[in-house]
């Protein structure tokens, strides 16, 4: 059994009040700072352990297989790092383009993009993973085209399939 607070006086119960909302706070933030905290660090960025919450939650959301907590771990990694070279390389993805690998990506299971955000939220999945999924996806295309591109054919299909996201 817990300790018991007693109020001896008027003044005790807004003091015991501010006391017990601080502690309230105090826990929340230390769970929120561990949830934000660096999970991994990947050269000048970090994976939070809320980002790979996320990942996971995703991975079963699309029922992928195996070890979701070191497969989504080994995503986010290589996200970090591919994100550094689609920025080096001065790789940028519009607005319009992410919307539409959205709609591509839901189209996969018969659904709309705005219907596949709707199902994920209630898996607690926030649409910025999705987006943040899409977005990533496109960006190292994007890279493989402008490394590649002039000296081999390859055609979105390819690259699909190279990266396993084609079914």
């Amino acid at each position: 059994r817990g300790p018991t607070l007693v109020i001896r006086n008027k003044m005790q119960k807004p003091i015991a009040a501010l006391i017990g909302l601080s502690l309230s706070l105090s826990a929340s933030l230390a769970v929120a700072q561990g949830l934000f905290s660096p999970a991994v660090k990947v050269n000048d960025s970090v994976v939070t352990y809320y980002e790979l919450d996320q990942r996971i939650r995703f991975n079963q959301f699309i029922n992928r297989l195996g070890d979701l907590e070191e497969i989504s771990r080994d995503e986010l990694i290589d996200d970090r790092l591919r994100g550094q070279a689609a920025k080096e390389m001065g790789v940028t993805i519009g607005e319009d383009q992410i919307l539409a690998g959205m709609e591509e990506f839901a189209s996969r299971a018969n659904l709309k993009a705005e219907q596949a955000i709707e199902m994920m939220a209630q898996a607690q999945i926030e649409p910025q993973t999705f987006r943040d999924f899409v977005y990533n996806g496109l960006a190292w295309r994007e890279v493989v085209r402008a490394r590649f591109q002039g000296r081999v054919q390859i055609s979105d299909a390819e690259i699909d399939a190279a990266l396993g996201s084609d079914g």
